[in-house]
């Protein structure tokens, strides 16, 4: 499958150099530590757009083909991906450890929201009920996590785009 990694510039030019470094993620992400890609162009341009912004230079977007027939894919459902995301948000790595073995995770990207819910859940402003109930999928919007060194060994890449 065709999937896309939206980043900075920079970044973009130190993978294509050196390659994925899983350990410059980070453990509170969506689906914890990994290498994340999406099979929509459009949200990996989005993201690039986002983080070449914030450091003050131009985004950039790496495609590669996934090759998944031999990793193990942990794809969620809907209650499971909440599961997933609050355990990680709250927890980081010692969340990592309560899920069966796996190569990566895919489901969808959550909202924009989910900073600001977090933080009302951890001061106690609200229930962890009332973060499930505020926490939505962003439509379209498939996030893959690579999390293993197998994973990232079944990229092959494909192309840059500089925007």
């Amino acid at each position: 499958m065709l999937v896309h990694h939206g980043t900075d510039f920079y970044s973009a030019q130190y993978i294509r150099k050196r390659g994925i470094d899983l350990s410059k993620g980070e453990w509170t992400a969506d689906f914890g530590l990994g290498f994340y890609l999406s099979t929509q162009k459009g949200v990996a341009k989005r993201r690039a757009s986002q983080v070449g912004f914030r450091k003050g230079q131009r985004g950039a977007i790496l495609t590669y083909e996934l090759d998944i027939s031999d990793l193990t894919v942990l794809k969620p459902t809907l209650k499971e991906w909440e599961d997933i995301v609050l355990g990680f948000r709250q927890w980081g790595s010692k969340y990592e450890e309560s899920l069966p073995a796996h190569d990566c995770i895919m489901g969808p990207i959550a909202d924009g929201k989910i900073a600001v819910m977090l933080e009302l859940l951890m001061a106690d402003r609200i229930t962890e009920q009332d973060f499930r109930d505020g926490l939505k999928a962003k439509l379209p919007g498939m996030q893959i996590a690579l999390k293993t060194e197998k994973a990232i060994n079944a990229l092959t890449f494909r192309e840059e785009c500089v925007l």
